[in-house]
């Protein structure tokens, strides 16, 4: 539902994206914490999120610690590649 999503977003239908992106991140804390990781990390994401509509920086800010914290532990392992 997610990735359905990104590529609805990329390809111009911004309100399907955003409305498959954020059921994908309510359903599964673990797609969010992904999502805000990629969004970090990789620019097609950035890109994707951006096409959609999404605040990904309010999105993380309303993340509980312990999933920033995950968020944080995996930028930095990425970087350290």
């Amino acid at each position: 539902m997610g990735t359905q999503g990104l590529l609805e977003a990329i390809a111009g239908n911004a309100d399907l994206g955003r409305r498959l992106i954020e059921r994908a991140m309510e359903m599964n804390p673990y797609v969010k914490i992904s999502y805000v990781f990629f969004w970090k990390t990789e620019i097609p994401y950035q890109r994707a999120f951006a096409a959609a509509g999404l605040d990904m920086a309010a999105i993380e800010a309303a993340l509980p610690a312990a999933a920033r914290r995950q968020v944080e532990n995996r930028t930095w392992r990425a970087q350290a590649r």
